[in-house]
């Protein structure tokens, strides 16, 4: 595993982000799904590295168990990836934070076929409304994408979508030149035609 140098192991108090619901205070069985599915490979390294771990001869599974394992209690690593789930997801966790459980369950149901399905998910496994039924749900829902490649296949939508609706605009920008052109045409047709009379 991982070099974990001392300084990383630090601070059992419990903070409370408001209501939602720590990394560590998640059942152990979520670690590993929400880790392997919310942050990259590079994402863990660049964490791992700002705590001073050393991690460069490890392969990635290594690093991945190492880092689940960590993420059981509150400590320095848990604290730092939690805030940074938070970051990376805060639009999701915004939208979704004063959802009722009913609420939470349209949005997964709703999201489930869609780019945002990652930080949905996140957003709502440590959501406190979310219960403890909801939880495995959404867990077996991500568990069994990832043995179909479907999540790998929706993360690739989202960069295809940006493009997709970069050419629109582009489209829509070269329409409205194609139509001033037009229009400029005719209004020296126009004037051309009222200079010989």
């Amino acid at each position: 595993m991982c070099t974990y140098h001392p300084s990383i192991h630090t601070k059992k108090s419990m903070e409370m982000d408001g209501m939602r619901i720590k990394l560590w205070q998640l059942d152990h069985v979520y670690h590993c799904t929400v880790i392997g599915t919310c942050l990259t490979l590079e994402e863990i390294k660049k964490l791992l590295h700002s705590l001073n771990v050393d991690c460069h001869n490890y392969k990635p599974y290594d690093i991945h168990t190492h880092v689940v394992t960590v993420m059981g209690s509150n400590n320095v690593c848990s604290k730092k990836i939690q805030r940074y789930l938070d970051k990376k997801f805060s639009s999701i966790i915004k939208k979704t934070l004063k959802m009722t459980a009913n609420k939470l369950e349209e949005e997964w149901i709703n999201v489930f076929e869609t780019v945002d399905l990652i930080g949905t998910f996140w957003a709502l496994i440590s959501h406190p409304n979310t219960t403890d039924k909801m939880r495995k749900i959404f867990y077996g829902d991500i568990h069994m994408l990832s043995h179909t490649s479907k999540l790998t296949q929706q993360i690739n939508l989202k960069p295809l979508g940006q493009l997709e609706s970069f050419e629109l605009q582009q489209t829509q920008i070269i329409n409205a030149q194609k139509q001033q052109i037009k229009q400029l045409k005719q209004d020296l047709k126009r004037l051309k035609t009222e200079m010989l009379v």
